[in-house]
Formats: structure tokens, sequence, C-alpha cells
């Protein structure tokens, strides 16, 4: 599952010193599924129905490169 998966990626982050931006996207939008999210070490949350606008948006607060509202 994400949260698993969030898990071991941080721990193999960890050992190469480096970092991949996270971000959840998930149709259970209750505070306490976000508070999850973050505490598995996930960046950002988006929730079900995923719009363009949301997703860039936060994809765009956590990729180095900028992200494009002009992609399909």
């Amino acid at each position: 599952d994400g949260y698993g998966a969030a898990i071991q990626l941080r721990e193999l982050e960890r050992l190469a010193g480096t970092r991949t931006p996270i971000v959840a996207v998930s149709a259970f939008v209750l505070a306490d599924e976000q508070k999850r999210c973050q505490e598995v070490g996930m960046d950002g949350f988006v929730a079900k129905p995923v719009t363009k606008k949301a997703l860039y948006d936060a994809l765009g607060r956590y990729c180095r490169r900028p992200i494009s509202s002009r992609l399909p």
C-alpha cells in the first residue's frame, strides 16, 4: 500500500542520503488520513477526484523543475 511504500522509500533514502517528493492521492480526505500520510513521510496530499489544477499545484510545491499547466 502507499503507506508501506512511503516508509520503505524514506528508509532507503535515509541510507542513500537522497529525498524524493511523495504526494498522496486518496479518496479518504479526513484530517486523520492526511495526518497519517505526513507521519509516514509523505510531503503532500491531493484528494480524489483529482483536478488537473490540484495535481499541478501539489507537484509544483515539491518538484525542483517547473510543472507546466499545459501538459495533457
